[in-house]
C-alpha cells in the first residue's frame, strides 16, 4: 500500500468513526422532543418515561465500557459483524413477538 493510499484509508476511518460517534446523541435528540407527547398519551403510567431516558443513558454508558475492550480483543470487523447480524436480528425478533 502506498503512502497516499494509507493516508486516504486513515482519513476514511476517521470520518467513519466520527459519524458513528454522532449516532447516540442523535438518537436521544430524536426521543426527547416526543417526551411530553408520550407523557400526555400515557396518563395511567407517567413515571415510566423518565425511567426510559435514564435506562437509555445507562445503556449507552455500559455499552461503552464493554464494547471498547471487546474491540481491542477481537477486532472491529468481527465485533461489527456480530452486532449487526446476530444482536440486531435477535432484538428485532424479540420486538416482533412482544405482548403489547
Amino acid at each position: 500500500m502506498s503512502v497516499v493510499e494509507q493516508k486516504h484509508s486513515n482519513v476514511l476511518i476517521i470520518v467513519i468513526l466520527g459519524l458513528l460517534m454522532t449516532v447516540s446523541p442523535f438518537a436521544i435528540d430524536l426521543y426527547l422532543p416526543a417526551f411530553l407527547r408520550l407523557l400526555m398519551i400515557s396518563a395511567p403510567v407517567p413515571r415510566s418515561y423518565p425511567l426510559s431516558v435514564a435506562s437509555y443513558i445507562i445503556g449507552v454508558a455500559i455499552g461503552q465500557l464493554f464494547y471498547g475492550p471487546l474491540l481491542d480483543r477481537v477486532g472491529r470487523k468481527k465485533a461489527f459483524i456480530f452486532r449487526t447480524y446476530h444482536l440486531h436480528s435477535l432484538l428485532h425478533w424479540l420486538h416482533a413477538f412482544k405482548n403489547n
